[in-house]
């Protein structure tokens, strides 16, 4: 999930979906690659096309829940009440080849935007309204633990 958040930040800077490969090979947390393999890939991809985004006009803000609705849901990340699946999203993150100190803090921030979030996150919210709370979390996590300080 966090590899597909780091799209979340830079989103408004492409136009197409070479930009978004592009993006997402050279995305790094700390100055450590974050991968994102061709399956993830993939997902991003499809929710990209799915949203319409197909150039940086197309980028707003009030797409922004609805693309990690939509990959949360690709992905099989919903619970049983259509929340996100806390648990898998977190095992998730412990696949990456990041350091495992910046894995146990990204863990942590996760861990606690979907606590406080992800329960009035809803799978069934077509105005994806409910995931912008979520979204908002894990982009201001993101650039906390991510971005050179």
């Amino acid at each position: 999930m966090w590899k597909k958040c780091v799209l979340l930040v830079f989103l408004p800077i492409i136009s197409c979906s070479e930009e978004i490969r592009k993006v997402l090979e050279n995305a790094k947390c700390k100055g450590h690659d974050i991968d994102v393999n061709e399956k993830d890939m993939g997902f991003i991809l499809d929710c990209a096309g799915e949203l319409g985004i197909k150039s940086k006009n197309d980028i707003t803000l009030e797409k922004m829940p609805c693309f990690s609705m939509c990959l949360i849901e690709k992905q099989g990340l919903i619970d049983h009440d259509g929340t996100p699946h806390k648990e898998k999203i977190l095992e998730m993150e412990a696949d990456t080849k990041l350091p495992e100190e910046l894995k146990a803090d990204i863990r942590k921030h996760l861990s606690d935007c979907l606590d406080e979030h992800g329960p009035k996150a809803k799978a069934d919210d077509k105005t994806c309204k409910s995931f912008e709370p979520l979204t908002t979390c894990i982009h201001k996590s993101y650039l906390h633990l991510c971005t050179e300080h």
